[in-house]
């Protein structure tokens, strides 16, 4: 994941890095009023006091963790009530836990205990998305461009203005902010992006089209990229192309570029069920290393929690690790012999270290714990596959369709095996759900078209062959069909 480049100054500046100052106490709007439905309270002497330390009020049904946090930064805070950075962080917190309404208060006290030398524009910018996050995007958008206007080079408080502009309907000042980004910084994806929405939305699909295309040349598997794609196309009228790209990007996120602030707030993300998903999401980010510090760390303030092992598991396969995603794997069976979940990893850990035994007692196990699960039967599939148990394979592959399974793995394994007992009916209809249930997978559409070809259907041959081409023209067994459906047509 590429990380933007800060100006030195703005990284000073836009963390708060004011001192200390009791005369710095400039005016700002009083904290969220409780009874207006926010959960916050403030200290009570005086009430009306705008710098009045933002506490919690009802605490009694929120997880210990968050409390535990939030209670020990509003004590930092006490400490040091004229520190700008003191009482930012604990705006972080609140943002970082979803409690947007403390946040923006605190945000808004930060930036009125800086001065005219110690600028509050870091905790402007925040201020801004709590904003938009509360329902006021009108006062957002003015806040981020008061922002913007000092720190006209940073792709972060771009974007956020871009976004806030397009909200507004404002495209033309979302296309601007948006173009700057891209201008300072073209290795971040989110200014063409944001580009290439704003253009969409004037009914320009062609030249979003011309945006998206370069981002996806550097990276293919950008998925919020491959769905503005798709939309594009639809509007172009290229329904087939538009119909791939969307099914990649679905609920794909475009995100933001990181700033400053974005290591804090993942600091601050407490409870066990935020936590972990913000290491789901790290794991999908591709950054492992950060991902496996996060969960080295929840494990051991859980150790009973199998699902902290299975996630470090799924670290290391992905990183092709599979002996210690193996080994973690049977740590985790022990802490719970009942989870499914756990018994169909270790299924996969171990066909993949070359343990067919070991990996067959997993997966009747799966199918004891959960029969009714479609996914049960596959890894037991997998297993008799591996084994060249083919028939076996194709039976448990079959009960696994009628109990729901339909990953595109299941259909593609199927009919590699009707096509290896020469059952061609049975292969292409599997392969052409796999290439359905996968269109940007190029290996799909190439077993598609080595079936038809097999089957002496050259016209559906040629095109599976294309789409796969399409996808990936360099590839060895790419290249090598191409040569044999001319060798074919030849004839």
């Amino acid at each position: 994941m590429q990380r933007s480049a800060f100006p030195t100054l703005f990284l000073a500046l836009f963390l708060g890095a004011c001192s200390d100052s009791a005369d710095s106490k400039g005016s700002a709007p009083a904290p969220a009023d409780p009874a207006a439905g926010s959960a916050s309270s403030t200290d009570s002497a005086p009430a009306r006091d705008p710098l009045a330390v933002v506490t919690l009020e009802n605490t009694a049904n929120m997880d210990p963790e968050v409390v535990a946090l939030v209670e020990k930064q509003v004590e930092l805070v006490r400490q040091s009530p004229a520190d700008p950075q003191v009482r930012g962080n604990l705006g972080l917190v609140y943002e970082a836990n979803t409690m947007w309404v403390e946040a923006q208060a605190t945000y808004t006290q930060a930036a009125a205990l800086c001065d005219e030398k110690q600028p509050e524009a870091g905790w402007l910018y925040r201020r801004a998305i709590m904003q938009r996050m509360n329902g006021d995007l009108a006062g957002g958008l003015e806040t981020m461009r008061g922002v913007a206007s000092v720190f006209t080079r940073t792709p972060s408080i771009q974007a956020r203005l871009g976004e806030m502009a397009f909200e507004s309907g404002l495209f033309e000042e979302a296309a601007s902010a948006y173009q700057r980004g891209a201008d300072v910084d073209p290795r971040v994806p989110h200014g063409s992006l944001g580009l290439a929405r704003v253009r969409l939305a004037q009914d320009r699909p062609q030249e979003a089209v011309d945006l998206i295309l370069p981002l996806l040349e550097k990276n293919p598997n950008y998925v919020a990229g491959r769905f503005t794609l798709g939309q594009a196309y639809r509007a172009l009228g290229r329904t087939e192309e538009a119909a791939a790209e969307l099914a990649v990007g679905v609920d794909s996120r475009a995100g933001y570029p990181l700033d400053p602030h974005t290591t804090q707030l993942r600091e601050y993300a407490a409870g066990f069920g935020r936590r972990m998903g913000l290491v789901e999401n790290l794991i999908l980010a591709g950054e492992l290393t950060e991902a496996l510090n996060r969960l080295e760390k929840l494990r051991e303030e859980h150790p009973d929690k199998y699902h902290v092992v299975n996630l470090m598991a799924r670290v290391y396969m992905v990183s092709g690790g599979m002996q210690e995603a193996y080994q973690l794997l049977q740590e985790s069976v022990a802490l719970d012999p009942g989870a499914h979940a756990t018994r169909t990893e270790l299924c996969a850990a171990a066909l993949n270290t070359g343990r067919v035994d070991e990996a067959l007692v997993q997966a009747n196990a799966a199918i004891e714990i959960a029969p009714q699960l479609g996914s049960s039967y596959y890894f037991r599939g997998l297993v008799h596959m591996q084994a060249n148990r083919l028939q076996e394979a194709l039976a448990d592959f079959e009960l696994a369709e009628k109990k729901g399974a339909t990953n595109p793995e299941l259909f593609f394994h199927s009919a590699r095996i009707y096509a290896s007992i020469g059952q061609m009916e049975g292969a292409l209809r599997y392969a052409a759900l796999a290439a359905q249930k996968a269109p940007r997978n190029y290996t799909m559409h190439l077993l598609l078209a080595q079936i038809h070809a097999t089957a002496g259907n050259l016209i559906g041959a040629r095109k599976a062959f294309g789409r796969a081409q399409a996808l990936n023209p360099t590839d060895p067994d790419v290249l090598q069909l191409a040569r044999a459906l001319d060798e074919l047509e030849g004839r």
